[in-house]
């Protein structure tokens, strides 16, 4: 079956780009959802959300909180629970993310399950599930 690719650009000031991979249409389940933070974005001290959906049947997002905690849910477009829900974890040691950077997050699934977030190509740390 063929891929799915899809990107929203600029979907808000702190957003330049929200992206999903889908290597089969056949398992929506499983691929890749990326987010490009604007430079800067990291100094508005606020929730910043990123979404890529099709009711009723996908939907992804990510919420970078003030706090540095990435919260990620993915699942149908319908109403439901998410599937899978996860909160990954930014660098807490000052200076170690350049906020005035734009900055990739990207958050791997397979299945349903959220595998694994990397903040510019490096793996986070996860935090316990808020389930």
């Amino acid at each position: 079956m063929p891929a799915i690719n899809h990107q929203v650009d600029s979907p808000n000031p702190e957003v330049t780009l929200s992206a999903i991979h889908i290597p089969d249409e056949a398992d929506l389940g499983t691929g890749t959802f990326t987010t490009v933070l604007a430079p800067n974005a990291l100094k508005a001290r606020k929730a910043i959300a990123s979404i890529i959906l099709n009711p009723p049947v996908f939907q992804i997002s990510s919420t970078v909180n003030p706090n540095g905690d990435v919260i990620v849910l993915l699942g149908a477009a319908d109403g439901s629970d998410p599937s899978d829900r996860k909160t990954f974890l930014l660098s807490r040691v000052p200076g170690a993310i350049k906020l005035a950077d734009t900055h990739e997050i990207r958050v791997s699934f397979i299945r349903w399950n959220i595998t694994g977030a990397f903040f510019d190509n490096a793996l986070m740390a996860s935090a316990k599930t808020m389930d």
